[in-house]
């Protein structure tokens, strides 16, 4: 079984509520708006990451021979914050997978709606997630940054 390579280093499950209160935060949003609480589980783990220093785990082998440091000639090292999505990801699954069968219910799901999106969407997801290990991080948390300043800001102005 794999470990958590850097969340049970930083914070203790046993001494801590955070993975309860950032699980349970996650899930509001994601249930009220249909979308954000991976960027809550983001956010959480990228500040943790940071509190810790930011530390690199060595590279799995199927990683292995991409270009990942953010300086030309870098060890083959895997930067935490590459982590961080996968997490979020899998955190936030069976919430939405709920929160989408609590919308069904209340009929506010229809096929018509997302049937369009769902294999684009399957295909984006396999195309980044095979583009995670090959992005500088600081292109990433630009990105990413990016994203969230062009939602905000939308929601903002209406």
């Amino acid at each position: 079984m794999h470990k958590a390579r850097f969340y049970y280093r930083i914070v203790p499950l046993r001494v801590s509520l955070l993975p309860l209160l950032t699980g349970i935060l996650a899930g509001l949003i994601n249930g009220l708006l249909g979308a954000g609480g991976g960027v809550i589980v983001i956010l959480v783990l990228g500040a943790l990451v940071r509190i810790s220093g930011g530390e690199s785990v060595p590279r799995s082998a199927l990683c292995e021979g991409y270009p990942t440091g953010d300086r030309p000639g870098a060890a083959q090292k895997s930067d935490i914050g590459r982590d961080i999505p996968a997490a979020s990801l899998m955190a936030m699954l069976p919430v939405s997978v709920l929160s989408a069968a609590q919308y069904a219910a209340a009929g506010r799901l229809e096929l018509a709606s997302f049937a369009p999106l769902l294999l684009p969407a399957v295909i984006g997801g396999v195309l980044g997630g095979i583009a995670l290990d090959r992005v500088r991080l600081p292109l990433l948390e630009r990105l990413f940054a990016l994203i969230l300043v062009i939602s905000g800001g939308r929601m903002l102005l209406g």
